[in-house]
């Protein structure tokens, strides 16, 4: 059998997409290493980064332009930039942790969840390092208005009907969440 024929026009589309995802994808790989270097040393993050770069569930994602490698990609730096703000008490990486969470957010609803996690990992770590609340009540909403302006900023439709996008959103996540796939 033969496979069907597919336009030069999307199979030139589709290399460029793929390019684009696993230069993205790259970066981003990159950056984690960068963050663990920052948390621990090079040898572990160097080690984490050659684990991850062959990782077999994030190379076929991203390979096949699969949103969750990008999510992914996305979130891992995420949480390690929010552990060395807090770790490190500097905000630029509470403010790249949230636009990373904010960029995530764009690509899937289901990044949503990494707010939750940021506020209890702050919480926890405040707790852990016995912080005051109105530290860790700042270190919050630093990262939150970061997350929030960087998703309200890229999405235009948030610019003109906020509440309703919102609900849609998590209308059709609701709706995902509570029917089972065929």
């Amino acid at each position: 059998e033969s496979e069907p024929e597919v336009p030069e026009e999307l199979a030139a589309f589709l290399f460029k997409a793929r390019r684009g995802t696993a230069i993205l994808t790259s970066l981003l790989l990159t950056l984690a290493v960068w963050l663990l270097a920052r948390l621990f040393d090079w040898r572990l993050a160097t080690l984490t980064g050659v684990l991850l770069a062959l990782e077999p569930f994030l190379l076929a994602h991203s390979r096949f332009l699969h949103l969750d490698a990008i999510v992914t990609s996305l979130l891992f730096p995420s949480v390690l930039a929010l552990l060395v703000g807090l770790e490190k008490g500097q905000r630029r990486y509470l403010l790249l942790s949230g636009a990373l969470l904010g960029l995530a957010m764009l690509n899937k609803s289901p990044a949503m969840f990494g707010m939750g996690f940021a506020g209890l990992l702050t919480l926890g770590y405040g707790l852990w390092q016995k912080r005051p609340f109105v530290w860790m009540l700042r270190q919050g909403l630093t990262w939150l208005l970061s997350s929030i302006a960087v998703y309200v900023l890229l999405w235009p439709a948030m610019w003109a009907q906020p509440l309703q996008t919102l609900e849609s959103v998590f209308g059709t996540a609701f709706f995902y969440a509570s029917r089972p796939h065929d």
